[in-house]
């Protein structure tokens, strides 16, 4: 009596006869009930999984908008043209060494840095915001060299204060 039809044994005969309105309204209340019951756990279930879709496809907006930007305060340094960038990418795909050091030594080494960093924050506020490198603990990652080449292409300076490139670099 859920979903379909019950036998015929149910709605005809004696049990029928006694109690006519009595079994078609069970027949209808239960059907009626039955789908709604379902019909809400259905779009319950939908309706969660579009919620967790939701969150999750903005935690990654917020996580790929954090990487293309930098923190309030802060503007680009970089002095590299986009025709030097280019070469540069031509370069890493041809030789796979990039700023003195082979490509995937450097990408290891800074995205090693870049977990310990996420792993060291307790709160959980640096999975949502841009990471920083300063300059030392970048030399100490690449070597004087790299990190030099690093900075003048992608380096960021606080917008208030004077070079703090050139002063981190001495440092």
């Amino acid at each position: 009596m859920l979903t379909a039809p019950p036998p015929a044994d149910y709605t005809e005969g004696p049990f029928q006869d006694a109690q006519r309105e009595g079994s078609e309204l069970l027949f209808y209340w239960s059907t009626i009930v039955i789908r709604l019951c379902f019909g809400s756990f259905i779009v319950a279930i939908l309706v969660g999984s579009l919620n967790k879709v939701m969150v999750s496809e903005k935690t990654e907006s917020a996580i790929v908008e954090r990487d293309a930007s930098l923190p309030d305060g802060f503007v680009s340094a970089s002095t590299v043209s986009w025709s030097l960038r280019a070469t540069i990418f031509s370069r890493y795909l041809a030789f796979t060494t990039l700023y003195g050091l082979r490509g995937p030594t450097l990408v290891r080494r800074l995205e090693h840095q870049v977990d310990q960093m996420e792993e060291a924050d307790v709160s959980g506020h640096l999975e949502f915001e841009q990471l920083m490198v300063p300059a030392p603990t970048l030399v100490e990652l690449v070597g004087p060299s790299s990190a030099m080449q690093l900075l003048e292409a992608y380096g960021a300076r606080r917008a208030r204060e004077g070079d703090a490139l050139a002063l981190a670099l001495e440092a």
